[in-house]
């Protein structure tokens, strides 16, 4: 059973793709560069871009160092 703390992540997870990857438009110009976008972000989301809760670095760096 869900909690409403697993709603909370992935509304925050969600809300910064739209932001980041949307940012002025309302939809996608067809379904590949929809793919593409959402991808290439997801990769930078776990790969590159510093996060606050795991001590300003990216998941990967953190995983790796625990």
């Amino acid at each position: 059973m869900g909690t409403s703390a697993d709603n909370a992540l992935a509304e925050s997870f969600n809300s910064a793709l739209k932001r980041e990857v949307l940012q002025d438009r309302k939809v996608f110009d067809n379904h590949l560069v929809c793919r593409r976008e959402v991808f290439y972000w997801c990769t930078r989301y776990n790969t590159h871009r510093l996060h606050t809760w795991c001590g300003y670095l990216s998941p990967d760096d953190y995983e790796a160092a625990a």
